[in-house]
């Protein structure tokens, strides 16, 4: 598991997908049998970098983690909308209406 931000790409580099070099050695251990993960405070935009990083045929290997980890699936993963984001499917939206139950009256949720 690495940090997306400051980790995998430079900070000043947050806006473009992780250094070839850094494709390059993740796709190697990709093909050795590895599994990867990366987790990133931000949203989809770290999948995105990913997959243009890392060989398609590969993408299955590795778990994305965005939003501080809300929102987590293999990089492989068919896409719900364009935010990047692999579909978490129904389990992720049942969990929510669970947690969603557990707040007190009233609570607003942004």
């Amino acid at each position: 598991m690495f940090g997306y931000d400051g980790t995998l790409c430079g900070r000043g580099q947050r806006l473009e997908p992780p250094p070839r070099n850094a494709g390059r050695a993740a796709a190697r251990l990709l093909a050795a049998g590895m599994i990867a993960g990366a987790a990133a405070g931000r949203g989809g935009s770290a999948g995105e970098g990913l997959r243009a990083a890392i060989p398609a045929r590969l993408h299955a290997g590795v778990l994305v983690g965005c939003h501080n980890g809300a929102e987590a699936e293999r990089l492989g993963a068919a896409r719900r909308d364009d935010s990047g984001m692999p579909d978490p499917g129904p389990a992720a939206c049942l969990s929510l209406i669970r947690a969603k139950r557990l707040l007190p009256a009233g609570t607003k949720i942004p």
